[in-house]
């Protein structure tokens, strides 16, 4: 049944590049780098800003609360937000490495 499905199954044909389309490439790369690094600068922001809010006013439960609920489910899930948008970023160069050096080849 399996062997079936696969050869009925039609081939995927791949698109050769071009030096345009890799250009619009790069540039989607770019733009999405962009947006990721200033998410994760956000989000650092919100982080320091919840630690900072812990230190100084340990006492109130009000304040801590308060950072926690700007964190979102607390320090954890920031901890690994953050985690996930620097593993994004370093896949997002990988990829805009490969096309730049597509690119110089292309030219």
């Amino acid at each position: 049944m399996k062997l079936a499905q696969k050869i009925t199954e039609k081939p995927v044909v791949q698109k050769a590049e071009t030096f345009e389309s890799l250009n619009e490439k790069h540039n989607l790369l770019t733009k999405e780098l962009r947006d990721t690094e200033m998410e994760l600068q956000k989000e650092l922001k919100v982080l320091s800003h919840a630690k900072s809010l812990n230190k100084s006013e340990s006492d109130d439960l009000d304040a801590f609360m308060a950072a926690l609920s700007k964190t979102g489910k607390g320090e954890v899930s920031a901890k690994e937000k953050i985690s996930k948008l620097k593993q994004k970023i370093i896949a997002l160069k990988q990829d805009l490495g490969k096309v730049e050096k597509l690119i110089e080849i292309a030219r």
